[in-house]
């Protein structure tokens, strides 16, 4: 896999919106408290020669303003753009790229804060430079230990791999003449490995005389899924893919969603949040 692949996929990984999370807000305000400590602890922006009586009160405005640029990105911007804000589709690559944009207004409102509370401050090119300069340092590691709390609360959530050898004997058991017809074809139902659809077609990926073969039909996804109801080893693990649960090999998804690998198939199946549950349930039971 080449370096653009692989830094794709990695931007491409699932990962956690904290604000839907049911205590994001609490974890957000922790932020907003933490950030007035560590400025007392460095005291940047030449404060340390800075004598006020109210000086402890001006760093905890520096939390506010945190709390003020994140309700305008993660609050305002979510509710007018809720399809990009979206927790199903929330990636790691949506993630960094959202907070890159909150430290640079968080910077830009530091510097206007500064202007304004900080007697020796003026506005500058070098001034806007130096909060923006802070502004990543003392952000950067509130940002660090909420990905790692995202990601604990994931791995915690972790669903086990699968391999072959701990298929269920069920599968043995399955006709293999049974079939499905779609249109004027009758595919045997035990070959199906999984099926991908796009817009009214769905393809079929089948292992016959331990090949892998493909076939395309005029079709709906729903429609199918109403054809296969009665064999519970078909499950929808994304709104485009449905999967064989009896020719996983490897799976590695959470509650943020993921992907599983079939057996002579190197393409990965995508999980997503919302069918992930159903997913969980057939491979831990």
């Amino acid at each position: 896999m080449s370096l653009h692949n692989k830094l794709t996929d990695f931007l491409n990984r699932p990962s956690h919106l904290l604000v839907s999370e049911k205590k994001g807000w609490f974890y957000i305000l922790s932020i907003g408290i933490i950030i007035p400590l560590l400025l007392k602890a460095q005291q940047p922006y030449g404060i340390y020669c800075w004598q006020h009586p109210y000086k402890n009160y001006v760093l905890c405005g520096y939390g506010l303003t945190f709390l003020v640029s994140y309700i305008l990105i993660y609050g305002v911007m979510r509710y007018f753009f809720p399809r990009y804000f979206k927790n199903e589709t929330w990636t790691l690559g949506k993630d960094m790229g959202t907070s890159a944009g909150l430290l640079i207004l968080v910077g830009t409102n530091n510097w206007l804060y500064n202007s304004v509370f900080i007697e020796q401050s003026e506005i500058s090119t070098d001034s806007l430079l130096e909060a923006q300069y802070y502004t990543l340092v003392f952000g950067f590691l509130p940002k660090i230990c909420t990905t790692l709390f995202a990601c604990y609360k994931a791995h915690t959530k972790m669903t086990p791999s699968v391999h072959t050898n701990d298929v269920k004997a069920e599968s043995e058991e399955l006709s293999v003449t049974e079939t499905v017809q779609i249109n004027s074809d009758s595919i045997v139902i035990h070959s199906i490995q999984y099926i991908e659809s796009e817009e009214n077609y769905v393809t079929l990926h089948l292992h016959l005389n331990d090949k892998h073969e493909k076939r395309t039909y005029c079709q709906t996804l729903k429609g199918l899924k109403q054809k296969l109801s009665g064999h519970p080893q078909f499950v929808q693990c994304h709104k485009s893919f449905i999967v064989n649960t009896h020719f996983i090999e490897k799976s590695k998804c959470n509650s943020a969603g993921g992907y599983l690998m079939v057996k002579n198939i190197t393409e990965k199946i995508p999980v997503s949040r919302y069918f992930y549950p159903g997913v969980k349930k057939v491979l831990t039971r």
